[in-house]
């Protein structure tokens, strides 16, 4: 869009006049709302950027509302690199806002006078914008005009401090209402998203992704992706034209930094890096050390994007923010103080193990003794007599079974008394007989035995020598 193609002021304001309580400088710019002036606030003459609403923005109720909703989403975040809201009203039907007078130049101005910027160069300068951009999100407002002219840089002592513009068409998911039905187009053509040149209405945050991308992609190469002659040219490449890695343009580009931006300009929301932390993340390992140790606690590697990561790409920052350091730490104090109370309770186990152990051993050894006694022993199984069970009703024993304690046995007595006669003992001829005493043990009652006449002894047999 051309300078011609934006809408006429509300008032001509030239140098030295009034407006209300401010006394116009000089004209800073003219955007696709209103106008931009330096003036001095009085009483105190402070310096301030006066935001003008142009003239037929001033005539439509719902542009009058978004303008004034800018300074009311800018004054709901306090961040360090968001232009800060002073004032807003209207004067004679123009509606006005007052910020911070900022000295220095636009991202834009910075490309157009040094042609491009290297990659670090290029996130000394956005990593703070993505901050900025992640806690407009983190509010619910959805910015939908990031571009380099709406990045202004303001000389410090430690180099540029950028600032994150224009809330004008800023959009806030967390009302109700829709102030999307102006016949304007909502955001510069070449920063918008395929979504929003759909005129879709369920953006999301993805779609400041979209536009980061671009800026991205300008910074280091010098020139937009999606220019074309015409706004439908434009629109055209937006949505179909086949899409330039900044590498193929600016030879020495990190291959890694083509992929996160190639990513980021994902024309399906689904596809894209999902938020601007996440962008970020994937941006620190192409960062310079100073950046990196500067907002890596900002943008964590917790959830990194999948793009982050091709091969080949450069030194990858500390995977372990801070943040996550002292997480870890947390669990460290209280480890003495677990592992004597687990070796406590492992000695208490084992003696009461030993304890448990010693206790059944003295169990079983009191009453083994007890057990052999009841038993009955091996000689009564053996003893032919029948056992005399109690209850069951059985013939008396026998004397000898009764008896408590087995005596020896008696000598194996005939059955009858028989008198003690040696056997007669035929020796052959030529032999004496010899005659053998039984041994006698108890008396026994006998018959007297009449004489028996001695056989005469053969005196051919030797004497002593029995039947053998």
């Amino acid at each position: 869009m051309s300078d011609s193609d934006l809408p006429e002021p509300t008032i001509a304001l030239p140098a030295g006049s009034r407006f209300g309580a401010y006394e116009v400088v000089r004209v800073l710019g003219t955007g696709a709302f209103g106008t931009v002036y330096e003036a001095l606030r009085h009483p105190l003459r402070k310096r301030v950027a006066l935001k003008v609403l142009h003239a037929d923005m001033a005539r439509n109720p719902e542009a009058v509302a978004r303008f004034l909703r800018e300074a009311e989403a800018a004054s709901q975040l306090d961040h360090p690199h968001i232009v800060d809201v002073q004032d807003l009203g209207a004067i004679d039907g123009s509606s006005f806002i007052a910020m911070e007078f900022l000295e220095g130049e636009t991202l834009d101005a910075r490309i157009d006078r040094v042609g491009r910027l290297t990659v670090a160069e290029t996130l000394d300068v956005m990593f703070p914008i993505l901050s900025a951009v992640a806690a407009v999100h983190a509010k619910g407002i959805i910015h939908r005009d990031l571009k380099p002219a709406n990045v202004f840089l303001t000389p410090g002592p430690q180099g540029d401090f950028p600032r994150l513009l224009d809330f004008g068409i800023a959009k806030d998911t967390t009302t109700k209402s829709s102030l999307t039905r102006t016949t304007a187009v909502l955001g510069t053509p070449s920063y918008m998203s395929p979504e929003q040149v759909r005129e879709s209405r369920l953006i999301d945050a993805r779609t400041d992704v979209w536009a980061l991308g671009v800026v991205l992609h300008e910074c280091v190469t010098g020139r937009r992706p999606f220019d074309g002659a015409s706004l439908f040219e434009t629109f055209e490449q937006i949505m179909r034209a086949p899409i330039a890695a900044p590498g193929e343009t600016v030879p020495g580009v990190d291959p890694g930094y083509d992929v996160v931006v190639l990513h980021a300009l994902q024309r399906e929301p689904a596809n894209r890096i999902a938020s601007v932390r996440a962008l970020g993340a994937a941006l620190l390992p192409f960062a310079s050390p100073a950046a990196r140790a500067a907002w890596a606690r900002d943008f964590t590697r917790s959830d990194p994007p999948a793009a982050a990561a091709p091969s080949g790409e450069s030194p990858a920052a500390p995977r372990v923010p801070p943040i996550t350091l002292a997480a870890q730490s947390l669990p460290i104090e209280p480890v003495v103080p677990t592992r004597s109370s687990r070796s406590l309770v492992l000695v208490a186990g084992a003696l009461t193990t030993v304890l448990i152990v010693l206790a059944v051993l003295v169990s079983l050894r009191g009453r083994t003794p007890a057990a052999a006694t009841m038993r009955p022993p091996l000689v009564v199984r053996s003893n032919p007599a029948p056992v005399v069970e109690p209850v069951a009703p059985t013939p008396a024993p026998p004397p000898l079974v009764a008896a408590p304690q087995p005596e020896p046995a008696p000598a194996v007595a005939p059955p009858e008394p028989a008198p003690l006669v040696a056997p007669v003992v035929r020796a052959p001829v030529g032999r004496a007989p010899v005659v053998r005493a039984p041994v006698v043990r108890r008396p026994l009652p006998t018959q007297p035995t009449p004489p028996t006449q001695p056989t005469p002894p053969n005196p051919a047999t030797p004497p002593g020598i029995g039947n053998y």
